[in-house]
C-alpha cells in the first residue's frame, strides 16, 4: 500500500513540475510579448520614418529630375529658336508646328512629367504595399490563433485517449 501511496506522491509531484514548467514558460512568453509592446512606439515610429524618408526622397528625386528636364527644354527651345525665326526656314517646312522650339519644349516637359508622376506612384504603391503587408501579417496571426486552438483541442483529446488506452492495457495485463 505504501509503494502505491509512494507512486501516487511522485506523480504528484511530477505533475507539479509540469505544470510548474508550463506556467514558467507563460510566464517568460508574458515578460516577452510585454518588452515588445514596450518597443511597439519605437516599431511604429520607424516604420513611419521609413514611409515619411521614402516620399522626400520622392519627392526630392521628382523635383531634381524636373529641374534638370527643364534646363534641357530652355536648351532645346533656344538651340532651335533662331532656325524656327527664319522666315526661309519657316517657308521651306510649312507647316512647322512640329518643329517649333515651343512645342517641342511642352512636349518634353509633358514626358518628363508622366515620368515623375510614375515615379511618385512607385512610391505611394510601395507604401500601399508596405500596409498590406502589414495586414496580410495580420490576418495571418488570427488564422494561426485559430488554428493552434484547434490543434491544442485535438492534441488533448488524443493525449487523453492515450492516458486512457495506456491506463486500460495496463489495468488488464496487471490484473
Amino acid at each position: 500500500m505504501s509503494s502505491r501511496r509512494d507512486e501516487q506522491k511522485a506523480f504528484a509531484n511530477e505533475a507539479r513540475a509540469i505544470d510548474r514548467a508550463v506556467e514558467e514558460t507563460k510566464d517568460n512568453t508574458r515578460k516577452v510579448i510585454q518588452e515588445v509592446k514596450r518597443e511597439l512606439p519605437e516599431s511604429t515610429a520607424t516604420f513611419h520614418d521609413f514611409q515619411e524618408q521614402n516620399i522626400n526622397d520622392a519627392r526630392e528625386i521628382t523635383n531634381t529630375f524636373l529641374d534638370s528636364q527643364k534646363e534641357v527644354a530652355k536648351s532645346l527651345h533656344a538651340a532651335f529658336r533662331p532656325y524656327t525665326n527664319n522666315l526661309f526656314f519657316g517657308l521651306m517646312f510649312w507647316p512647322y508646328q512640329a518643329l517649333n522650339p515651343q512645342t517641342w519644349a511642352e512636349n518634353y516637359l509633358k514626358a518628363a512629367t508622366a515620368i515623375a508622376d510614375t515615379a511618385a506612384a512607385g512610391v505611394k504603391t510601395q507604401n500601399d504595399l508596405m500596409i498590406e503587408a502589414f495586414a496580410c501579417t495580420r490576418s495571418f496571426m488570427g488564422y494561426a490563433r485559430e488554428n493552434t486552438k484547434v490543434m491544442a483541442k485535438f492534441n488533448t483529446e488524443n493525449a487523453k485517449t492515450f492516458e486512457q488506452i495506456s491506463t486500460d492495457t495496463a489495468r488488464t495485463s496487471l490484473a
